[in-house]
């Protein structure tokens, strides 16, 4: 059976994508876990990390510069950081896929699943590498076994995949 992906995604349509691939072996590892929204956890990190800063540079100020207040003030500025980068990355990653103009189709026949764009193959498994099948609020999503990839839909072709 072919399925061919007629429209473009929403944004969260390609978030919710992101979010299941940057959080793949998590639910390889607990696949009734719920989704975590990575990029509202990027931000609270973030947030609380720049509180954090703020508050140890008013303190070296008011009390006096420690050794320790140096240091947790330069860990937090590492930290403040990596979020950054991290959030910059996932934003990157759903442009990138919002971005993509090829034409999508889902392939299911008896050898296993593949996503193919534009003729050329992106990512195939066998039906005995299929560790489970998942379905959040926008998407379908096939995880291979030892979270060596996932295959991710639209939710409107559950009842096409399903009914195969």
């Amino acid at each position: 059976m072919r399925i061919e992906v007629q429209e473009k995604g929403t944004e969260g349509y390609y978030k919710e994508v992101v979010n299941v691939v940057t959080q793949c072996r998590t639910i390889m590892k607990d696949p009734g876990k719920d989704l975590q929204d990575a990029f509202t956890s990027t931000k609270r990190s973030l947030t609380i990390s720049i509180v954090l800063f703020v508050v140890l540079g008013l303190m070296t100020i008011f009390v006096g510069a420690s050794v320790l207040t140096i240091i947790a003030l330069m860990l937090t500025a590492v930290n403040i950081t990596f979020c950054l980068g991290h959030r910059i990355n996932l934003n990157k990653s759903v442009a990138k896929l919002a971005s993509d103009e090829r034409r999508t189709v889902l392939i299911l026949d008896e050898s296993g699943v593949a996503l193919e764009k534009e003729g050329t193959m992106v990512i195939r498994f066998g039906w005995e590498n299929l560790a489970f099948l998942r379905i959040y609020e926008l998407t379908v999503c096939f995880f291979a076994k030892e979270g060596t990839g996932v295959i991710t839909v639209h939710r409107k072709y559950e009842e096409q995949i399903m009914k195969y």
